[in-house]
């Protein structure tokens, strides 16, 4: 009877001991399964995060309110600045911008284009 109990409480503890060290060889000491799979998860969150129709339309609120500041610029410095963040703000949305914005990005892009050279 006392051999019973020994042979289970060892066998707890052998039992707790291995999970232990499986869950450390899981884990390790970075977290490799974070590591692996971490970067293609913030990936897919941040595709479907500029699809989402907040993003969309906070984009296009701020594009309209670069167009107007672009207008009301007094100096080359000014536009220029206005330029780069209006070129920064679209470089990966698409082509699908309303015709106004189209037009805008458009014309601040032949603009760059145009000073560059």
């Amino acid at each position: 009877m006392k051999r019973d109990i020994t042979l289970w409480i060892l066998g707890t503890f052998c039992l707790l001991v291995a999970t232990v060290l499986v869950a450390v060889l899981i884990q390790g000491t970075d977290f490799f399964l974070y590591r692996a799979f971490a970067p293609k998860r913030e990936a897919v969150r941040r595709e479907v995060f500029e699809q989402s129709k907040a993003y969309r339309d906070g984009l296009m609120q701020e594009l309209r309110s670069a167009q107007i500041d672009y207008a009301k610029a007094q100096t080359p410095q000014q536009r220029q600045a206005i330029r780069s963040l209006v070129l920064h703000d679209v470089a990966g949305f698409g082509d699908d911008l309303p015709p106004d914005l189209d037009g805008f990005v458009r014309a601040v892009r032949a603009e760059q284009i145009g000073g560059a050279q």
